[in-house]
Order: C-alpha cells, then structure tokens, then sequence
C-alpha cells in the first residue's frame, strides 16, 4: 500500500504481457498464465511522495485496489472502448474474472474465443 504520483498504471492478464506491458518494460507472463502483472506509468518519486512498487506480478486469487487521488481522472478498460470517469476517492478494485477464456488449438496453433 502507498500513494503514488504517475502517469497512469496498467494491470494486465498474462495474455496481455506479450505487448502494452512488455512495451512498458513489464515482465512476459506465460500465455496461459493466471497471473496478472501491474506496471506504474511514469512513476514520480519527489519532496512529497516516494514509491516502491513499480511492477508487481499477482496470483489469481488476490486483488489489486486503487484510490483516485486526483479531482477527475479515468480508467480505461481492455481495448480503449471502456473509459469509466472518476472521481476523488473513488476506488477501483481489479481481480481475476472467474470466467474461463475458450482456447481452439489445431496443429499447435490456438485461436481464442472471449467471453
């Protein structure tokens, strides 16, 4: 738990490690991992707040919460058609989704269906 001053975060699943994440200098997750990473955009480290956590790798059974600290901010979810405006103290709660994501393999390559 800290307070952080930073140009955004991004939570992702393992599939989703193979590209914003890794572009952001976060860890590849296994494709078929059920982990999840955050990465801090940007963090800030001044007179008034200092950091520790700039990426960090979650089980599926923990939970990432984030308070927006600032007057309007916003989370954008998945492929950016999701934008949600918050507010202060407005709290966002991420975990893993209990829904399964449906794999197609055929000749070693795999084709997903979403959910």
């Amino acid at each position: 738990k800290e307070i952080q001053k930073s140009s955004g975060v991004i939570i992702s699943t393992a599939a989703g490690t193979h590209s914003w994440v890794k572009s952001a200098k976060g860890k590849v997750l296994p494709f078929l991992s059920d982990n999840f990473e955050l990465v801090v955009r940007e963090p800030y480290s001044g007179y008034l707040t200092k950091y520790s956590i700039e990426k960090k790798i979650f089980t599926a059974h923990e939970e990432v919460k984030i308070r927006c600290m600032m007057k309007k901010g916003f989370a954008l979810i998945s492929d950016a058609r999701n934008e949600y405006n918050l507010k202060k103290n407005d709290i966002v709660t991420i975990k893993a989704s209990t829904k399964p994501i449906n794999f197609i393999c055929f000749k070693g390559k795999c084709k997903w269906r979403g959910l």
